[in-house]
């Protein structure tokens, strides 16, 4: 009963702190893809009118980023409640993220009380480390991007899920280490329930952030620190040699099959990102930033961006990336002489970093919502370097006070993206992106003139940058300056040959300046981007019809855009004309 009431104590204590730092983040609207995402995806949005629940869940496919079945069935709860009101969706990821603060002190109750049966010597200040470990985990900073930013939500949950699944192992190992041998029936029983069940919650994890995959190598990390010697390795090896063959063989062939002839592939790659960079440019610069700037925000959670200024690391010969790998080496050599809690704290973090910041190229070098899970190593590396010595026993109680300060604090910042973008272009003046992504929240608002000297900024930050020279495009036609309009978007086609958006507006000009001829060409050049637009089908039987007085081509267009979309609003205009 004593110990029902601690635990009980410390779930208040915990809930009342998430929500005290996270309380002024449930105003916080849709932002960046989440309007896209959650707003306007067709596939909740067709859950909910729909109900065709079944076929949903069969049409999912790992590289489709709108597919991850369990992660958008949270957001289609949420949107079947309150639609597009955001406080339904801050409070799921809210109470997410307190279940996650809370499992790491589960997790960490369940390893010690391993080790202490196995007979691992722990020091007594290690028994706060549970409490101490979450706690940490709660309130650092680095933790809002997933909490917060409502589309990483797949972080956050991924890591409960994930959590949840190695809990459950840890059950399944806590019942077998203490029974008689041979097991009890019993006993065989829940340790079979437990493992399916983290089998299954590893497979949903999965279906959240294909990050899960990691799980299998840190329960091995896991069982080598502390239940298997080398000797007993060897021997199992020597006992088993056979089935260990087969599986090998199986596990080979199906990671030849995956990686050489799978269309899906071994390991999911971002297109988008290896027309940047390549995997070895990529790896190089993961090992890079993961020592200097997420280790850095771990230790010293200042000056958080949602958009860090970080390069690309074009070969090993860089400074940079030697100083890391000198600095690396130097914190595995430290972390030889700790406690083996805290080694396999510093190997969950480079286990669960490794799916995002290895070979498998992104498109953002960094981002911090990608720490969410790796947040536990992080939290058990610090907390437990201050159990191992009495006079640090404070310090996790000391940092979660001022970790938490800053949480309020960079809440505000989420307020709204144009707070967030202006945040983002103070801490990276030199930042291209950061000042495009800020006039844009400016253009949406209407502050065009503030917005047009944000743009001009960031095309001198980086003349290559064509999202610039498209949405600069557009203020200038926004202010009745198709001249300048017309300008801007061919320097974004220059940079980027398909962006129909470009050239439909450079139509759309040439149209309102009366040069018809040059209006359809680069209607027609849209086309052949995209085939099925019925609006540019439509605006091309417009051109033809009443401006060239080409009637018979007018028709032929208007007859192709009702055939690709027979729920236009201008159908019944067109099928009139197409009759005369």
């Amino acid at each position: 009963m004593k110990r029902l009431s601690s635990y009980l104590g410390f779930l208040s204590v915990l809930f009342l702190i998430c929500l005290l730092c996270y309380f002024n983040s449930l105003k916080v609207p849709f932002q960046f893809d989440g309007v896209e995402y959650i707003k306007e995806n067709p596939y909740i949005i067709g859950l909910v009118d729909k109900k065709d629940y079944a076929s949903y869940f069969w049409q999912y496919r790992p590289g489709n980023i709108n597919n991850r079945p369990f992660l958008n069935y949270t957001f289609t709860l949420n949107y079947y409640l309150g639609r597009d009101q955001t406080l339904g969706y801050h409070l799921v990821n809210l109470g997410i993220h307190f279940a996650a603060s809370l499992l790491v002190f589960l997790v960490l109750k369940k390893v010690l009380e391993l080790l202490r049966f196995k007979g691992v010597p722990l020091r007594k200040t290690q028994a706060n480390l549970p409490f101490c470990a979450s706690l940490v985990f709660a309130v650092h900073p680095v933790q809002i991007q997933a909490v917060t930013y409502i589309m990483s939500r797949s972080a956050s949950l991924c890591a409960f899920l994930y959590l949840a699944s190695f809990y459950c192992f840890l059950q399944a190992l806590a019942r077998k280490t203490r029974a008689p041998s041979p097991l009890p029936a019993q006993t065989k029983l829940f340790v079979l329930g437990m493992i399916v069940l983290s089998l299954v919650l590893m497979r949903v994890a999965m279906g959240v952030k294909l990050i899960a995959v990691s799980l299998p190598a840190v329960i091995l990390v896991f069982c080598a620190l502390f239940f298997v010697s080398r000797t007993h390795v060897a021997e199992l090896v020597r006992r088993h040699k056979t089935g260990f063959a087969v599986t090998g063989t199986v596990l080979s062939a199906l990671v030849l099959y995956k990686t050489l002839i799978s269309p899906w592939k071994l390991l999911l790659i971002n297109e988008a990102a290896t027309s940047v960079y390549s995997r070895s440019q990529y790896f190089i610069s993961q090992i890079k930033w993961c020592v200097f700037y997420y280790l850095k925000i771990w230790l010293f959670p200042f000056n958080l961006n949602i958009d860090p200024d970080v390069r690309l690391v074009a070969s090993v010969s860089d400074l940079g990336f030697i100083s890391a790998l000198l600095l690396l080496a130097a914190l595995l050599l430290f972390f030889r002489k700790q406690s083996r809690l805290v080694t396999f704290g510093l190997l969950w973090v480079i286990l669960t970093l490794a799916p995002e910041s290895s070979f498998v190229p992104l498109m953002d070098l960094v981002a911090e919502h990608r720490l969410y899970l790796p947040g536990f190593g992080f939290a058990l590396v610090l907390t437990g370097l201050a159990a191992d010595n009495r006079r640090w026993a404070a310090l996790p109680i000391f940092l979660a006070v001022c970790l938490a300060a800053g949480v309020i604090h960079r809440n505000g910042d989420w307020l709204s993206e144009e707070s967030l973008w202006k945040d983002a272009t103070r801490k990276n003046p030199n930042k291209a992106r950061a000042y495009a992504n800020y006039a844009r929240t400016l253009a949406m608002q209407g502050k065009n003139d503030l917005a047009r000297v944000n743009f001009q900024k960031s095309i001198q930050l980086d003349p290559y940058y064509f999202e610039s020279h498209h949405n600069l495009a557009l203020i200038h036609i926004k202010a009745g300056d198709c001249d300048g309009g017309i300008e801007e978007h061919k320097k974004a086609l220059l940079l980027k040959p398909d962006i129909v958006e470009s050239m439909i507006g450079i139509a759309q000009c040439y149209k309102t300046l009366g040069d018809f001829k040059q209006s359809i060409d680069y209607f027609k050049r849209a086309l052949e981007v995209r085939p099925s637009s019925d609006f540019i089908l439509q605006e091309l039987g417009l051109l033809y019809y009443f401006n060239l007085n080409d009637k018979e081509t007018g028709r032929f267009f208007f007859v192709q855009a009702v055939r690709m979309n027979p729920g236009n609003p201008n159908k019944a205009v067109m099928e009139k004309l197409i009759r005369e």
